[in-house]
């Protein structure tokens, strides 16, 4: 109720610019799936499916614990759904529950003795499995974030000594440069530049660079969505 009288909306902004800026170069529900769980399209996929498994029989036996089944199961599936586009750490709010739920699956496997070492051997895999997928993941990224750093706090500082008052910057992936420069930002992909979503639903990059007259442009060459600007 709050958003939709303050923004106008009770959807964010910052969700509704995602889907514009990611529509035409979304992966497949399976493949979002797969990377909701952080485990990729086909280890994801199987690892989302013992947690459709556990749901129903955690139900089954009426366990408590449904509750935390059913919020884990709804943060990867609303996500992957409404997303056309999933990122590594989009995941990290499910990820607790989805432990707390392979403890509970392998505590209570462990309360027949004939099984307790499949159990312990089942969790040990899984904990391998998780951590060696994350720990690859994660240095990409700190590989990544390393390369924002650089590039976009040098960009904002540049833009800091050299700007005059009153100039606008079109710039995209504005978190780093966002935080450092001081200031007016268009963002190119609409998260906090909402007029910018009407464009990239059109494919119309540069026409929307024509329609705002900024003073400056800080974009990747590279990306698809900056090559025709």
């Amino acid at each position: 109720m709050f958003a939709i009288s303050y923004f106008g909306s009770a959807i964010p902004n910052s969700l509704a610019a995602k889907s514009a800026l990611y529509h035409q170069a979304g992966s497949g529900m399976l493949g979002r799936i797969g990377e909701m769980m952080t485990l990729g399209p086909t280890l994801g996929v199987i690892a989302f499916a013992i947690l459709a498994g556990a749901l129903f029989w955690l139900a089954f036996k009426r366990d408590r614990s449904v509750i935390v089944a059913f919020t884990a199961l709804g943060l990867v599936s609303g996500l992957a759904f409404f997303s056309p586009r999933v990122f590594f750490w989009y995941a990290a709010p499910a990820l607790p529950l989805v432990f707390v739920l392979m403890g509970k699956f392998f505590a209570m496997i462990c309360e027949n003795s004939k099984l307790r070492g499949a159990a312990i051997i089942g969790s040990i895999a899984v904990i391998v499995t998780f951590g060696a997928v994350s720990f690859g993941r994660i240095a990409n990224l700190k590989r990544e974030m390393a390369w924002y750093e650089a590039n976009h706090i040098a960009a904002a500082e540049y833009l800091n000594a050299n700007s005059h008052s009153g100039d606008g910057v079109l710039a995209e992936d504005i978190g780093h440069f966002g935080y450092h420069y001081r200031g007016k930002i268009i963002d190119r992909d609409g998260l906090v530049t909402p007029q910018a979503i009407e464009y990239n639903l059109r494919g119309e990059y540069l026409q929307f660079v024509d329609s705002v007259n900024t003073d400056w442009i800080f974009i990747a060459s590279d990306y698809p969505t900056s090559q025709a600007i």
